[in-house]
């Protein structure tokens, strides 16, 4: 049985450096990780971090994280024009916790609202 677990999220009222700081987006990322029990796969540029200028993203700048973890990934998108982080964890296996990821996650950035969009949480029969 394989033991996939996926969460979906919107987080607003982060403060301001979580949804323009690179590097204190990657480290939340990596805290998220941590304290989900996950393990970031050790190859040079992970996770990946992009961010995109205001003046030419039609989302009015942001910046994405995409931290490939040894069973899945966790990645994030933040929107400078909408004032939130989209969040979304995917794993497979028994001992990881997106929860804690997510809560993790939304602590370090301060949010104030944090909308679970899809939870799926499920053993699969291979």
């Amino acid at each position: 049985m394989i033991h996939y677990k996926r969460l979906s999220a919107t987080l607003r009222g982060c403060k301001p450096e979580a949804l323009w700081d690179l590097k204190f987006l990657e480290e939340a990322v990596r805290e998220a990780a941590r304290a989900a029990g996950m393990e970031i796969v050790p190859i040079f540029g992970n996770p990946l971090v992009y961010k995109a200028d205001p003046s030419n993203d039609p989302m009015g700048g942001g910046v994405t994280v995409l931290a490939l973890i040894t069973r899945s990934h966790i990645a994030i998108h933040s929107s400078i024009e909408g004032e939130c982080i989209m969040f979304n964890c995917e794993t497979c296996g028994e001992g990881t916790d997106p929860d804690a990821a997510l809560k993790a996650f939304a602590d370090l950035c301060g949010a104030d609202v944090v909308d679970i969009h899809y939870t799926d949480y499920a053993g699969i029969d291979p």
